[in-house]
């Protein structure tokens, strides 16, 4: 506080103690002073669990100058849970009636119900002796008054009003009516609900129009607005509120306070740490940020933990991945072009891209590209053209991978027509650009992609900057072409489905085996297939973000009571008492041959007869993911070093991820042999689950799935 703001607290304390407010024997009354006049010393008073930490009390420093008229437009940005929405959106609105019974406030976030929620919340702290103490001239009606009604103050879950005075609080969703109400101090907190809301420009710009068009024309004179969220996007309110301001001296100007999870070089003035440290060190030590940075990928750390939704780091892909080939393999596994294009959507503006990439062992290197606006035949020229150039460089172009849905059965028949390579049609089951990204991420982490350097290609920089920017770039066509080549030579191979386990890696024996056998203290996943001949099943626990595959079921000529019989009663022997999550197969809800019951319907019995079912959390969909995501969930794991098999417990298991193979059309071959593939299914299913190769989050579907026990 200023010398101004503490001559005024003086003041103020002095004109409390005249009037008797304040009883100088009073032990707290000390206390109870620097509460009328600090929002931070008011949220301890009346909430003395709330833990403080120094950003509570720079943030609320900031506020009160608002308050006072110092600086009319506020943005606060900060980390999820760090204890914000407590001190603005419930303390502030009190305190600030408390100061000022006359204050007309609206209170706006992502949803009408949480609006509600957080009306009722003000609404009980101003009924509290301890508040009646420090502001006993604010007052709500006693009653809950819903209209009008002449001389009667509201008093609901949408609006307040202050007793005798013309103060009041209103409440609202994003996009909701507050017509017929100006504010004094208008309060916006997280008004986006999640990612989905964020990266839909539809979403964003009717938020946007909404703040325009309603929110701010009901400011008066002098009003001050608070905006405190953790930002999504570049282009969220927070963003486009700063680019008005930096466009437009004469519109609004934000002052910004913004703590990142770890400080950056580029801090606050009134952040006090060095690089590298964290912001709550008591609560989210460096080590647990580290392993939330880990687990959230770059994208979400870089917008929701660091503030930053456009860091110079990139979004999804980081600078620093970038690698560089100098001298290529003297052999390829394996050479491609990757082409993007939308034909289906004919369009003069559209950029096609071909990439020739090449693959050797456990490496993929963007060998050359070709960039610009093409018709369809002059894309079949630069096909040929490509083909023809590495072939006399002594390099074999094995095939052409295309997107399907992007550019329909007709192209794709007469671009195979006359191709000189083989096509490929690939199909990624309706996943988004962003969600394809995602997945190949992890390649670029741990240095498997190597570009050429600069200084070879012209088109490099501009490849590095889309992907630099991406998902916020202009264009994705570069992306486009990259991510569908990495995931078919990385993620989605030809002939072994699960060419990424390596038994040397992956195969558990001897003490390893012993150390990561099952551990009591963790709750177990088990995962079914429904088949006769052989019945399978699979049990495995999760430790961190790895998964550890502990045990198997393999029964000839069987059915669903044995093997669920064998699954219960080894369970019961372990004498397990967390939590047990069930995966499998869903088709399972149909009727048996050998029974009227279905497969569920037998397991969910045998758990119900062996006291187990209490303890049994259905994970099963509804619908079977696709078997190729399915595939790539475990080559993702398998890559990343993230699942292991105990070898002796589970040999069936590695000999399926040795030995199933392909079918020429892309499906895992059934027929070559019988017996191979179904405890791989079953795995699989357990594997999608849990850690979808979507990253778990970018489409509705997961957005709304329930937390996995046991899962970082």
């Amino acid at each position: 506080m200023n010398l101004a703001g503490l001559l005024q607290a003086k003041k103020d304390w002095e004109r409390d103690r005249d009037k008797g407010k304040i009883r100088l024997d009073d032990p707290k009354a000390e206390a109870k002073a620097r509460a009328r006049q600090s929002l931070l010393d008011f949220t301890c008073y009346t909430l003395p669990s709330y833990e403080v930490n120094w950003h509570h009390q720079r943030f609320c420093y900031w506020i009160e100058k608002a308050l006072r008229g110092e600086c009319d437009r506020l943005m606060i940005l900060v980390p999820p849970r760090h204890g914000k929405s407590e001190a603005v959106s419930r303390r502030l609105p009190a305190f600030a009636l408390g100061q000022n019974p006359d204050t007309r406030i609206i209170a706006c976030s992502y949803s009408a119900d949480l609006g509600s929620r957080l009306n009722r919340d003000v609404q009980r702290i101003i009924d509290t002796p301890t508040y009646r103490e420090l502001f006993p001239d604010t007052t709500l009606n006693s009653k809950n008054v819903s209209s009008d009604a002449k001389g009667s103050y509201l008093r609901n879950s949408e609006i307040f009003e202050i007793v005798g005075h013309q103060g009041g609080y209103r409440s609202a969703g994003v996009g909701g009516g507050i017509t017929g109400m100006g504010f004094d101090l208008g309060i916006l907190d997280d008004v986006f609900k999640n990612r989905e809301e964020a990266e839909s420009k539809t979403v964003r710009d009717g938020i946007w129009e909404w703040y325009t068009s309603t929110f701010r024309t009901r400011a008066e004179k002098g009003a001050k607005i608070i905006l405190v969220m953790t930002p999504w996007h570049h282009d969220d309110i927070a963003g486009r509120l700063l680019k008005v301001a930096r466009e437009n001296p004469k519109a609004d100007q934000w002052t910004v306070v913004k703590f990142p999870a770890i400080a950056t070089d580029d801090l606050h003035p009134d952040d006090p740490r060095q690089p590298g440290e964290a912001l709550w060190e008591g609560k989210y030590p460096l080590e647990e940020l580290e392993r939330i940075k880990a687990s959230v990928g770059p994208y979400d750390w870089s917008s929701l933990f660091q503030c930053s939704p456009s860091r110079e780091g990139g979004n999804l892909f980081n600078q620093d991945w970038f690698h560089y080939w100098v001298l290529l393999p003297r052999k390829f596994d394996r050479v491609i072009i990757s082409l993007n294009s939308k034909f289906k959507e004919v369009s003069a503006s559209s950029y096609v891209t071909l990439q020739v990439w090449g693959r050797s062992g456990g490496s993929y290197y963007l060998l050359d590209q070709v960039r610009d606006r093409l018709s369809f035949l002059d894309t079949k020229d630069a096909i040929s053209d490509l083909t023809e150039k590495w072939a006399k460089l002594g390099i074999t172009i094995h095939e052409l991978f295309i997107e399907a849905k992007k550019n329909g059965k007709a192209i794709l028949e007469n671009l195979s027509s006359d191709c000189p390579i083989t096509i490929t049609a690939t199909d990624f089951n309706g996943d988004t650009e962003g969600g394809k990204a995602q997945a190949v991420t992890g390649l670029f982490k741990l240095g498997k992609v190597f570009i050429p350097p600069e200084s070879e290609a012209l088109w490099v920089s501009g490849l590095k900057k889309e992907l630099e920017d991406f998902p916020n770039a202009e264009s994705e066509d570069q992306t486009g072409a990259l991510t569908q080549a990495l995931i078919y030579l990385a993620l989605r191979q030809t002939n072994r489905p699960y060419e990424k386990f390596n038994r040397a890696t992956h195969g558990l024996r001897g003490q390893d085996a012993i150390d990561f056998s099952y551990d009591p203290n963790l709750d177990l996943h088990i995962s079914f297939d429904w088949n006769r001949s052989p019945a399978c099943a699979v049990a495995a626990q999760v430790r961190g973000n790895e998964v550890f595959a502990i045990a198997e079921w393999y029964l000839d000529n069987s059915d669903t009571f044995r093997l669920t019989e064998a699954v219960g009663s080894w369970i019961k022997s372990l004498g397990h008492r967390n939590t047990i999550h069930v995966h499998g197969d869903a088709t399972g809800r149909n009727q048996t041959a050998n029974s009227t019951q279905s497969n569920w319907d037998i397991f969910w019995a045998t758990m119900r007869r062996l006291e187990l079912k209490s303890q049994c959390r259905k994970r099963y969909k509804d619908a079977n993911p696709p078997e190729q995501e399915r595939v790539i969930s475990v080559n993702y794991l398998f890559m990343s070093d993230r699942a292991f098999v105990l070898v002796e417990k589970c040999d069936r298991l590695v000999q399926d991820f040795e030995n199933v193979q392909w079918t020429p059309d892309g499906k895992i071959d059934k027929k070559r042999d019988a017996r191979l593939s179904h405890i791989s299914d079953a795995y699989g299913y357990l594997v999608h689950d849990l850690f979808p190769y979507r990253q778990q989050g970018r489409s509705r579907k997961q957005q709304t799935q329930k937390p996995v026990a046991g899962l970082s």
